[in-house]
Parts: C-alpha cells; structure tokens; sequence
C-alpha cells in the first residue's frame, strides 16, 4: 500500500510526529511519502501535491493509493481548508487539535462527510482532550468518522512506537472502510 501525508513542517514535534509515522509505516509494509513543505495559498499546494503524486507515480510506476493532510498546532486550519476545499483528493484528515476549528471552517466541515478523521491530543497538555472533544462534535455533526487517540511526548524509542502505532491503526481503519465502500459500490443489486 502507497500513502502520500501532506502537512506543513513548521514545528519541530510535526516532524518527530511524521517521523513516527513512517517508521510505523516500514515495519508494516506501508510506502509513506511525504512531500517538503508545501508553501503557498490553497491553489498552489493542491497543485504542488498533484505534481508530488504524478512524478512518483510515473518514476516508480505504481499507484498512490490513499492521500491524507495532517495539520499541526498552526497549520490545523490549513489541513481542514485543503481537505475541505478538494475532499475527493483526500482519504483522511489527521488534525492535533491545539487550535480552535474557525467558524469560517465550520460551516464547510459538511464536505467531509463520511470522511475518516483522526484528532490526536497530548497527554500532557491539559486541556487539549477538551479541543479534542469540541472538534469532536463538530465533525460528527457534519458527517465524519472521528477516532480520537492520545499522543505521548518525550522523543524517545518507546513514545515514537507508540505515536506511529496509534496513527498506522487509524490508517488501517481507512483502508478498511475504504474497501467497504467499494465493494458496496460494486455489488450487484438484489431481486
């Protein structure tokens, strides 16, 4: 299985986070790619993903199966503006819910329905289960499939099993629902 994770890198947990990822992602046999930064307004990363995806596909001749964004801390909101503006580019949404979802974003939150979303929280940050919860019950509100899973702090070999653990179970949740939804789509009808 191919995944491509687009996120903005501006906070150096972001990259302990993705790095935890992708070491969870090689133990299970899953290509992890993952973009640089993707600078720019909201035209230009779509483009910027789509030429990311395309060159890829074309040098390893293989297939990108599932795309994801991953907003961190500040770049939440773009994460939430990119899946809601090109839902059908996106499999999942993964958010650390720091921040407040914007009420310019919440009355868009109805583009990803049925959307499997993942809000990760600190263990150690009081009061971000609480984020997590309200953003919780905006995204259920609008349709999406919300799984909320707690992060460990702390940089080393045990906390980054845990975090890309958490996150490569939130990925098999979406291939799972995905291929449900195909063969749902590809059944024939009863009499």
């Amino acid at each position: 299985m191919t995944m491509l994770v687009v996120m903005r890198k501006e906070h150096s947990l972001a990259r302990h986070l993705l790095q935890a990822w992708q070491d969870a992602a090689t133990r299970q046999g899953v290509t992890l790619l993952a973009p640089a930064n993707l600078p720019g307004d909201l035209k230009g990363r779509v483009q910027n993903t789509e030429a990311a995806v395309a060159s890829w596909e074309r040098f390893n001749m293989r297939k990108v199966e599932y795309r994801v964004v991953l907003g961190y801390s500040l770049s939440t909101s773009l994460a939430i503006e990119q899946a809601v503006s090109t839902p059908d580019m996106w499999a999942g949404l993964a958010l650390t819910p720091t921040w407040e979802i914007e009420p310019s974003l919440k009355s868009a939150l109805g583009a990803l329905k049925g959307m499997q979303v993942l809000l990760l929280y600190s263990e150690q940050h009081r009061g971000d289960l609480a984020k997590a919860k309200n953003a919780q019950r905006d995204f259920e509100a609008a349709g999406s499939v919300v799984h909320i899973h707690a992060l460990k702090e702390g940089g080393n070999m045990q906390t980054t099993y845990h975090n890309g653990d958490v996150i490569m179970a939130w990925v098999r949740e979406i291939t799972r629902a995905k291929k449900q939804q195909a063969s749902s789509t590809t059944r024939p009808a009863g009499p």
